[in-house]
């Protein structure tokens, strides 16, 4: 996608990115494809919206928010306290494609957003069947 405006402008910015976080965990309480990957959250997932909105505003080519908030993401390590394996990794994939296609409307943006989603979701497996699964 040959653009210079970034991402976030490209699918509208902190409105859509609202709606897609808010959209990500309705769906996470929701998806039975998702039960593995709710049962490592904690029982309110308010914390969790507000911390993937602030990172996803920033990895979008938004304002900073997270790091600002928390330093740098090391998104790996910030989640080696939770059992991630083939499940997890799965059933929060689940709820991202279905919230940003319900959310951003944008195919070009699609297309450059959703290999780097799957293999960040796919980088953060921790357990022996983590990430070894295409």
């Amino acid at each position: 996608m040959a653009t210079t405006k970034p991402l976030y402008d490209l699918i509208g910015g902190e409105p859509v990115v609202r709606a897609l976080t808010r959209r990500f965990y309705e769906l996470m309480d929701s998806l039975p494809e998702a039960a593995a990957c709710r049962a490592v959250h904690p029982a309110s997932l308010d914390g969790s919206e507000a911390k993937l909105f602030d990172y996803l505003t920033g990895w979008l080519g938004g304002p900073p928010i997270y790091v600002q908030k928390n330093g740098p993401p090391m998104l790996r390590a910030r989640h080696l306290h939770a059992p991630i394996g083939h499940d997890e990794i799965e059933g929060w994939l689940a709820c991202f494609r279905q919230a940003w296609a319900e959310t951003v409307p944008n195919e070009a943006a699609t297309a450059v957003v959703m290999p780097r989603v799957q293999a960040l979701a796919r980088h953060m497996g921790n357990r022996p069947d983590g990430a070894v699964r295409p």
